[in-house]
């Protein structure tokens, strides 16, 4: 029933084939492995070989074209993506999805992301952070916007839909990919539920990391907004650029401010002592200049 894909980037994935192994064993699933030209665990995951069906690639080809390219390999009716940090906790994770599929409830399921209750230290703070107030939501609050709470970390779609819906392959840097993917869903009336069936997240980036990974969302976002062919629909489904639109009038006095306060601000995000509404201004201030210099 289920082909689970799981793309790898510098991680070492082989806790979490194994547990999924353990869940899948005596059923209709296949486990699917795609190394986005790793540089790091390269021999830790090279051992997955004689388990299951591991395809190492001799180019990194980025977020979108991999998740694409598991339909090359996948010989089951439908998907399941998870990414390679995550943490499977629970036991029924994978019957959770099966039985969905039996119900013929599946077009496209997402599962849900969780994070540790406990905050790390600050040097990893802003990311828990970020996924604990804007990423770690309960089945209720995700079906209230289902999809803008689309997620590529747990999910699962039927092939078919998949194939005809595919992910954007002119994105090749970090972020967004989902977000353009929700949305064709949307336009196109296909149906997202939500379930509750999470992961948990297993990898948490420096603040630095993170910083970097969300100046290149910003651009990924600006080059969607810049070629796809109804923008405003699109900044309608996207917080950050509704946002933007509602102050757009005053963006003079938003970039003087943000002159006067940046590099105190940089810092501070840095540091892991920023809070998420500091965090979201600079982003929308990372969105005005990537506009600009557009």
């Amino acid at each position: 029933m289920i082909s689970i894909c799981i793309p790898i980037y510098n991680f070492n994935v082989v806790p979490l084939v194994k547990e999924l192994l353990r869940q899948i064993e005596g059923l209709q699933c296949e486990l699917l492995l795609i190394d986005d030209a790793s540089t790091a665990f390269v021999v830790e995951n090279s051992e997955l070989h004689n388990v299951t069906k591991l395809i190492v690639l001799d180019q990194n080809v980025g977020r979108a074209q991999i998740r694409n390219l598991f339909l090359k390999y996948a010989k089951h009716d439908y998907l399941l993506f998870l990414d390679c940090d995550s943490l499977v906790e629970n036991k029924d994770f994978i019957e959770n999805y099966l039985n969905i599929i039996r119900l013929g409830k599946a077009s496209v399921v997402c599962g849900g992301r969780e994070y540790a209750k406990y905050a790390p230290d600050l040097e990893h703070r802003l990311r828990w952070k970020y996924g604990v107030e804007s990423e770690s939501k309960s089945t209720i609050q995700r079906m209230e916007l289902p999809y803008r709470s689309f997620m590529t970390n747990n999910f699962l779609v039927r092939k078919d839909i998949l194939e005809q819906t595919r992910f954007d392959e002119s994105l090749t840097l970090y972020g967004h990919e989902d977000t353009l993917f929700g949305f064709e869903l949307k336009k196109k009336s296909v149906p997202i539920i939500h379930i509750d069936n999470p992961i948990r997240n297993g990898y948490l980036e420096t603040n630095e990391e993170y910083l970097f990974k969300t100046e290149e969302s910003i651009t990924n976002l600006v080059q969607i907004v810049r070629s796809i062919s109804n923008p405003m629909e699109f900044c309608k489904e996207v917080r950050l650029l509704n946002y933007y639109q509602s102050v757009k009038k005053n963006v003079w006095s938003l970039k003087v401010l943000f002159f006067i306060s940046r590099k105190r601000l940089l810092k501070k995000l840095v540091s892991g002592k920023a809070t998420i509404k500091e965090f979201n201004y600079y982003k929308l201030m990372l969105l005005i200049k990537s506009l600009e210099d557009n």
